[in-house]
């Protein structure tokens, strides 16, 4: 199961990133008599998940795209991201757009429409 707050993912939904990140950190330095000094941290937190609902393939209804724009009106809004019942907390990654969304078809009256898009988060 694929699920944000309340409102469940379709199956399809793709995670862009989910394995190209490594929860560690490396710096160097040198010294002033030229010596390398490398330091190395573990990160705690966030982490960017960028979800793709493909054109294709992956279509939320207008219900719950407006549900999840209304939570990312919400400054600092922590929700639970299940993604194949590994749970992570997330927050809308704001230093980027949140989310973008295009209807499927574009009809007249949006609430009749699917929509496809990008759902951008960051764990906390």
């Amino acid at each position: 199961m694929k699920q944000l707050g309340s409102v469940i993912l379709p199956e399809e939904t793709v995670w862009l990133n989910q394995f190209n990140y490594a929860p560690v950190r490396q710096s160097v330095n040198r010294t002033v008599s030229g010596t390398v000094v490398y330091t190395t941290q573990k990160l705690y937190g966030g982490r960017p998940i960028n979800l793709e609902l493909e054109q294709g393939f992956a279509w939320l209804d207008y219900s719950a795209v407006s549900e999840l724009m209304q939570l990312a009106e919400i400054p600092g809004r922590t929700m639970s991201l299940n993604w194949e019942d590994i749970f992570y907390v997330v927050l809308f990654d704001h230093s980027a757009t949140p989310y973008e969304f295009k209807p499927l078809v574009g009809y007249n009256k949006v609430d009749q429409d699917f929509y496809y898009g990008v759902i951008n988060l960051i764990t906390v």
